[in-house]
């Protein structure tokens, strides 16, 4: 979960990039709308004015992308971690074994047991409970950032 948090500390500043774009995009709707009507047969020139009118607000159409891309090497990294058959043994989560998946926990401590019951509360069926507390964590962080970045963004335009 510390390595969770870190990540997402990581990229905060590439989220909030991903905040500002999300406003310029809204700001820009009615101008593209307007753009992809008048040149709706030449794709080339509608790119061309696309670009244009983001580089004049400061941004890209392609900003966005940013924060899920940089993402992408923690994820492979937790995901070689999780599977990793000898990378958590011994580690629990109130209990539950964290490298195990449900067929073995079911096996080993019974259906109706803590550590199937906190499995089940993560919600993961398939991955070892490390990589959906990471699945957890990163989403909870997540919300919480996109409630205070479009608060912040949001005052910011007005």
């Amino acid at each position: 979960m510390l390595l969770t948090l870190a990540v997402r500390l990581l990229l905060l500043p590439l989220n909030v990039r991903q905040a500002r774009t999300a406003r310029i995009r809204e700001r820009l709707a009615p101008q593209l709308g307007a753009l992809r009507k008048r040149h709706a047969r030449d794709p080339e020139r509608l790119a061309a004015e696309t670009r244009a009118l983001y580089a004049a607000e400061g941004s890209s159409p392609f900003a966005g992308f940013l924060p899920m891309l940089g993402q992408v090497p923690f994820l492979w990294l937790m995901y070689r971690v999780a599977t990793h058959p000898t990378a958590l043994a011994g580690h629990t989560f109130f209990g539950a074994p964290l490298g195990q998946q449900v067929a073995g926990l079911v096996a080993n401590y019974g259906l109706v047991s803590v550590p199937v019951s906190v499995f089940a509360l993560v919600l993961v069926l398939v991955l070892p409970l490390a990589a959906g507390l990471y699945v957890l964590v990163s989403s909870a962080w997540a919300t919480a950032e996109r409630a205070v970045l479009h608060r912040r963004v949001a005052g910011a335009s007005a």
